[in-house]
């Protein structure tokens, strides 16, 4: 078994509580959406080059509900993920899919999980695909 696999299997299954609490900001239904992506892309980033993992996945998971669930038409969503760049494109809505499945408090427990790691594991669609 790849050591990937049982790295992203161990933080997804983890039932231990790290201490640590990650706040997931909630769509402002009056806002316009591609400015709430934007913000929400600006303060991931901030995390990211901060070293808050934790936060922003929880930032990733936030832009990936809003363009997963927000927007009605494919072209919505095609003009909210040019917002972003392909890799953070890529990562928000695996990050989304991911812990919509395991839970959005997963996402506190986890101990590796990172961007790239979601990024580049060939195969992560297990994680969170119901078959």
């Amino acid at each position: 078994m790849n050591n990937n696999f049982r790295d992203i299997f161990a933080d997804l299954t983890t039932t231990q509580d790290q201490g640590i609490e990650v706040n997931i900001p909630t769509f402002d239904p009056m806002g316009d959406l591609q400015t709430q992506i934007m913000a929400g892309y600006v303060n991931m980033h901030q995390s990211h080059r901060q070293g808050k993992r934790e936060e922003a996945l929880g930032y990733a998971y936030f832009i990936g509900q809003l363009i997963e669930t927000m927007t009605t038409t494919p072209a919505q969503r095609t003009a909210c993920r040019q917002l972003l760049t392909r890799y953070f494109a890529t990562v928000v809505e695996r990050v989304y899919y991911i812990f919509k499945r395991w839970g959005v408090d997963q996402i506190a427990r986890t101990t590796t999980l990172n961007f790239r790691m979601i990024r580049d594991y060939p195969n992560i669609s297990p994680f969170y695909s119901d078959s």
